[in-house]
């Protein structure tokens, strides 16, 4: 399998906010999460753009996807961005 991983995109809030939910509904997702499928499917769409927004722009957290050869999702991650700008040589590295 040829997957690319990649940032999200603002404007792909609608398939951030379907990967969360297929997450949510994994019967062990309480381990990993901490709100349930029926707190997160609640939220306004206004939330979803906004957690997009905020994710591709590393506001806080930045979001990479798995993308398959044709174009699906097949997972994901957030990263909190503590952990790029702590990376020693990058940009805003405060390690020597």
């Amino acid at each position: 399998m040829n997957h690319v991983i990649r940032s999200i995109r603002a404007d792909e809030w609608p398939a951030v906010k379907e990967l969360r939910l297929a997450a949510l509904r994994d019967p062990v997702a309480h381990l990993a999460f901490l709100e349930t499928y029926e707190q997160s499917a609640a939220r306004p769409d206004s939330f979803w753009r906004e957690r997009a927004a905020g994710a591709a722009e590393g506001d806080g957290a930045r979001q990479f996807v798995a993308v398959g050869p044709d174009g699906g999702w097949a997972g994901g991650g957030r990263v909190p961005w503590s952990c790029w700008s702590r990376r020693p040589g990058s940009r805003t590295s405060s390690m020597p």
